[in-house]
Formats: structure tokens, C-alpha cells, sequence
């Protein structure tokens, strides 16, 4: 794909504060570039969807830590 850094930095800015809807448009163009066999590239969008996947259940665990603490005080 030409120009492919500019779409991977739009969707690495974009993903941060992604919705639902979002996410699933960057998995179906990743899903597209391994079709069209361009493999280097679909490996570096599913990087970005796992890394904010991992994000999102770190803030979650730390959440729960969070919350568990607040009780044990109270």
C-alpha cells in the first residue's frame, strides 16, 4: 500500500481514544493487506490493536486494585 506510515500513524493517533466502530475498521484494512498478501503491514496494524488491547486490561487491573483498596478501607 502506498503511503502506508500515514496510515498507520493516523490509526496509532487514532486507536488511543478508539471506539468500537474504529477498532473494527483498522482489524477489516488489516484483514485486506493479508489478503493482498502485504503481510509486513498487517502484522504492524495488529501491533497497534494488541498493544491498546494489553493497555485497556492493564487499566482495568489497576481499576480493580483501586476499587479492592477503597473497600478494604472503608
Amino acid at each position: 500500500m502506498d503511503h502506508f506510515s500515514i496510515v498507520q500513524a493516523l490509526c496509532r493517533a487514532a486507536i488511543a481514544d478508539a471506539s468500537p466502530a474504529l477498532s473494527k475498521k483498522i482489524e477489516r484494512l488489516r484483514d485486506t493487506l493479508a489478503e493482498d498478501r502485504e503481510v509486513k503491514q498487517a502484522g504492524a496494524l495488529t501491533n497497534i490493536l494488541t498493544a491498546v488491547d494489553r493497555t485497556k486490561e492493564l487499566y482495568r487491573a489497576v481499576s480493580s486494585v483501586r476499587r479492592r483498596r477503597s473497600a478494604a478501607r472503608s
